[in-house]
């Protein structure tokens, strides 16, 4: 292997300079105001915002994110809420100046964008790149759809620098003494976030299996002890965070493969996040599994396909690879989880089913060992395989990945039933759409590797810079979009309102100056107020019920909701056909959907409930 380039440093601030650009040209510096808490109050970010809230006040004890304030003697830790709890440990330190209100969620994002573009300058330079395509790759790492779409919540996920160091360790690193590095991060990770704490455990696995073949038996003996010491500072981490305070057994065993991987996720824009691909109907929560490529990446995925066989990658050099693609193999069978989806057709772990899935494995399996060299180990022959065939070869084991989770759903199914530990694991990570991150930037790094490889300088700059104009054309609108409301609005992003024209209008109005049609635009004239008040909103008209069997007055609710097209809820027709089945549960009205649709499309901070009826 090479050694890394020289003056990493340089490339390391010209790509933090590239995210940090980035960050304030399409978000600006609103978000990095410490007191400006408005855009954290909705949703997930509100928890994420009260659990520091409260974690400041709190006298320092023992687990170090341990929350005794919450009320009815019940401690929890700020782990539970996700509000980054080595960030707010540090900030802790320091309240007593600290001024009131605090936050640091926008510090964290705009670190994150900064670190993604310098971690993604660095690896672009490690695969060969020079310094102007390396600039092209990182701004197309830098507006990766999956990374973006975190912006919508869940602000401690937006750390996907870390899946590239994590690549980048796998790929790239030389010495035993790497696991330095693997420990360090791994620690950090779960006093972050624990899903990414997982993905980067799965690849530290794939780096210790390699090294272990690698290297003679003295070097196994230290990584064993590196191992052993590894999963004790794991395991003392989470006990400092206070993982172990709540006992999660129980938590959402009705919800484990929920939250997949759809089949169709790399190629749905879900309605939103394309100018020219459509919305794919799929799952009710596939958005956990969103995995969009964008118009660029897919490109440069298609011509990486095109020029893979041109690439000539050593035997050798592919077989020592071969643990980090198992990893990331099982990974993506874990986000496409036990109830694998092409759209919105699940398949089921029938014998039929099972029986097409075996025969297309076994398929696969005779075509790795026929066109490989016979008499060779067989993890010698995958490498052959892998390595003259590479691009068709991973596009393959995506499709194995699918057949495999519908051989292994039944497997799935009676662990969760009869084995408790594993429930409480596969309950612990029940969105398990997100573990196919990983997988994604492998393939998106490989694209590059092979365009880096394959072309002259010239028309390496040529296609990048194609890729990359394409990928900020096809984005520009939900980038845009997700700007303005993230910033200036309280609401989900979930929510796709480029249709919903009165909303449009009302967006960057001051509330005194939006006219009661941007504000109400209800069916009905009469329910319309004649004046707004600034900061105050008009009693809505009561909902009227007549019973059990009564059904939701639709006049209170606005007519611009029809042209909202929810990303992952479905739409109004499925809503109103919902309440109409169910009257008695009338309260969605006014929560769950409350929390999906802008809140100036509401005519109504609540929603009278019959009586004796309420949430519970």
């Amino acid at each position: 292997m090479r050694s890394w380039p020289r003056h990493t440093g340089g490339d390391f601030l010209l790509g933090a300079a590239l995210g940090a650009g980035f960050f304030v040209a399409a978000f600006g510096v609103r978000l990095l105001d410490p007191h400006y808490i408005d855009w954290l109050l909705w949703g997930d970010p509100a928890a994420n915002y009260l659990g520091w809230a409260f974690y400041r006040n709190d006298p320092w004890s023992f687990p170090l994110a341990q929350v005794k304030s919450y009320g009815e003697g019940f401690a929890s830790s700020i782990v539970f809420t996700d509000s980054i709890p080595w960030l707010a440990m540090v900030f802790k330190l320091f309240r007593g100046v600290l001024t009131e209100p605090f936050q640091y969620f926008g510090m964290w994002l705009w670190l994150s964008f900064t670190l993604q573009g310098a971690v993604g300058f660095v690896l672009a330079r490690k695969l060969g790149a020079d310094r102007i395509a390396a600039a092209l790759i990182a701004g197309l790492l830098l507006i990766s759809p999956p990374l973006l779409n975190r912006l919508t919540g869940h602000y401690a996920l937006t750390a996907h620098w870390v899946l590239l160091v994590a690549l980048g360790l796998c790929l790239f690193g030389r010495s035993v003494r790497r696991f330095y590095a693997w420990i360090a991060l791994i620690a950090l990770l779960v006093a972050t976030q624990f899903y990414l704490a997982v993905m980067v455990m799965a690849l530290w696995f794939a780096d210790l299996v390699r090294a272990w073949l690698a290297h003679e038996r003295a070097d196994r003996r230290w990584l064993a002890a590196c191992f052993v010491s590894t999963l004790a500072i794991t395991l003392a981490t989470m006990a400092a965070c206070g993982f172990f305070l709540v006992d999660r057994a129980g938590t959402g065993a009705d919800m484990v493969g929920f939250y997949r991987l759809n089949a169709v996720s790399l190629v749905n824009s879900e309605g939103l996040w394309s100018r020219v691909l459509p919305k794919i109907p799929s799952g009710f929560g596939d958005y956990e599994g969103f995995a969009y490529l964008g118009l660029g990446w897919m490109g440069a995925m298609l011509l990486a396909l095109a020029r893979a066989g041109k690439t000539e990658p050593s035997p050798a050099r592919t077989q020592a690879l071969l643990p980090l693609g198992v990893v990331l193999f099982l990974l993506t069978v874990f986000a496409i989880s036990m109830w694998p989806a092409i759209g919105k057709q699940v398949i089921y772990a029938a014998p039929e089913n099972i029986a097409v899935a075996l025969a297309g494995l076994a398929l696969g399996a005779y075509l790795i060992v026929r066109y490989s060299t016979p008499r060779a180990p067989w993890r010698l022959r995958i490498a052959q395989a892998a390595a003259t065939q590479s691009g068709i070869f991973w596009v393959l084991a995506l499709v194995a990945a699918f057949l495999f989770a519908i051989v292994t759903a039944p497997l799935v199914a009676f662990a969760l039933n009869r084995v408790p530990p594993v429930g409480t694991v596969f309950e612990a990570f029940r969105a398990s759409g997100r573990m196919f991150w990983p997988a994604w930037y492998a393939l998106a790094l490989w694209a590059a590797w092979v365009i880096v490889r394959t072309f002259p300088p010239r028309r390496q700059y040529l296609v990048l810079a194609a890729a990359l104009g394409l990928q900020l054309w096809d984005l520009s609108g939900a980038i845009d979009l997700l700007g303005r409301t993230t910033i200036s609005t309280r609401m989900d992003f979930a929510t796709d309102v480029s249709g919903c024209w009165c909303c449009i209008r009302a967006r960057g109005r001051p509330a005194g100056k939006r006219s009661a049609s941007s504000r109400w635009n209800t069916t009905r004239p009469s329910t319309r107020p004649t004046t707004v008040a600034s900061g105050h909103r008009p009693t809505p008209p009561p909902m009227r019920h007549s019973g059990a069997t009564s059904k939701p007055d639709d006049s209170i609710r606005p007519r611009c909701m029809w042209r909202i097209r929810t990303i992952s809820h479905g739409c109004k027709r499925r809503w109103l056909r919902c309440l109409r089945r169910h009257p008695h549960r009338s309260w969605m009205a006014s929560w769950w959907w409350r929390c999906r649709i802008p809140e100036r499309c509401f005519p109504s901070p609540s929603i009278p409930l019959p009586e004796g009826e309420g949430l519970g």
